[in-house]
């Protein structure tokens, strides 16, 4: 019984740091950016970081008749830094995440490797999110002005987000 409870409590352990490094994250670049996106849902934005749509069935709504946020050399360019540069970040963390879960349901079960995956998820996680900071960081001191659009559109595409609608985010 002492295992089964450990392995429950690395289990939680593992979603709170895995929720907390994303959390953290989201925060930190959505108060940079100027706020952040919310689910899906009527009113949104434009949905894949500024870039445009096809027009639906019944018409455009008055805000996606703005023009994109970002243009088609900046998504690009974003995305090149998403896949050169935090490309190995992500897949360290997808990594971990696979060993942690083949830790957890090992047989029988090792208390110490858990502890040690789930170190290794966290610190896996916590250079995602500095590289992604970095990146962030990198690209907005390009730009003489920028509006709070356009760091949220930036935030979204480095983050793989697809911004949406309403509620909080």
């Amino acid at each position: 019984m002492k295992t089964h409870s450990f392995i429950r409590s690395a289990l939680i352990t593992a979603g709170i740091l895995s929720l907390g490094a994303a959390a953290a994250f989201g925060q930190a670049a959505g108060a940079a950016a100027g706020g952040g996106g919310g689910g899906g849902g009527r009113g949104g934005g434009t949905g894949t970081a500024g870039i445009a749509r096809p027009i639906p069935p019944g018409g455009l709504p008055d805000e996606a008749l703005q023009p994109p946020v970002l243009n088609d050399l900046e998504v690009t360019e974003l995305t090149r830094i998403k896949l050169t540069t935090l490309g190995p970040a992500n897949k360290a963390v997808n990594d971990a995440r696979n060993e942690l879960t083949k830790a957890i349901f090992a047989v029988p079960a090792n208390a110490q490797n858990i502890t040690a995956k789930v170190q290794a998820l966290a610190n896996a996680e916590q250079a995602l999110a500095t590289g992604r900071a970095d990146a962030y960081a990198s690209v907005i001191k390009g730009y003489k002005d920028i509006t709070p659009e356009k760091k949220t559109a930036i935030t979204n595409q480095l983050n793989g987000a697809t911004g949406g609608g309403r509620g909080g985010g």
